[in-house]
């Protein structure tokens, strides 16, 4: 059964790809509106060579915001633990800077910082930032009171708490939070990089729909697709290095 359920969403996949290059090549669709996807694959492996320094760029600056956002949300969610003051004052604070939307708070960062990495990776900052905080205190909060408290009555102290309770607790929560983040954080740059510069993915594919060259187009969505995945991959692969203990019941 886990065989099949693997199974049909690739079989759809390639039914789905047939029927796009059917269409193309029997002129239902205009190649030169939505190309064939054996185009798109053969346009990707010609333009590779040539974006590899724009796809380093944007990996660099999306790893960059991505650590920081890490970080500073760390920092955050303990502190928020540690003293609820704190969290009922920022709590409202990061989940209404939720609601402005990345595209107009993208130009303001560049008016502000100019046009090179700092606004780009604020941005990626602000992206990543909330899933990661929130996940993280979600995580402190379901460690096992039980356990804290028999920790106190022994006489650990807050920090020993942390390393020996909360923290575990709040792995599972914590990579499913990086997760998210990082499979947002690669867009997060190509808006950044929309909004003004002079390199990187977002740079070349805002250049190739200027020359409608949409081949090229969707061969860039396909790198940042890849480099997303690769992303959430790296993460989960941590995520089973650092809980061996729970790769036995997946």
């Amino acid at each position: 059964m886990k065989k099949l359920s693997g199974f049909m969403p690739v079989t759809a996949f390639i039914v789905f790809l047939a029927i796009w290059e059917g269409a193309v090549r029997t002129g239902i669709v205009a190649g030169y509106l939505l190309p064939a996807p054996t185009h798109i694959i053969k346009t990707l492996v010609e333009i590779l060579p040539s974006v590899m320094p724009q796809i380093g760029y944007t990996v660099t600056i999306s790893i960059t915001g991505f650590a920081a956002a890490f970080m500073l949300a760390a920092v955050i969610a303990v502190c928020m633990d540690i003293w609820k003051p704190v969290e009922k004052t920022l709590y409202p604070a990061l989940v209404l800077s939720q609601t402005v939307p990345v595209i107009a708070l993208a130009p303001l960062l560049a008016l502000w910082f100019g046009y090179g990495a700092l606004p780009k990776v604020l941005l990626i900052m602000s992206v990543c930032f909330f899933p990661v905080a929130v996940s993280l205190l979600s995580g402190f909060k379901s460690a096992d009171e039980g356990m804290i408290n028999l920790m106190r009555s022994m006489g650990a102290g807050r920090m020993r708490i942390f390393t020996y309770v909360k923290i575990p607790s709040a792995l599972p929560s914590m990579f499913s939070g990086l997760k998210i983040a990082a499979a947002y954080c690669v867009t997060g740059a190509l808006v950044s990089e929309w909004m003004g510069g002079d390199k990187g993915l977002g740079v070349y594919m805002i250049r190739v729909r200027r020359s409608f060259a949409y081949d090229k187009m969707f061969a860039s969505i396909i790198i940042v697709v890849v480099l997303s995945i690769i992303l959430v991959k790296v993460i989960d692969g941590i995520r089973r290095l650092s809980m061996p203990y729970k790769n036995n019941k997946e």
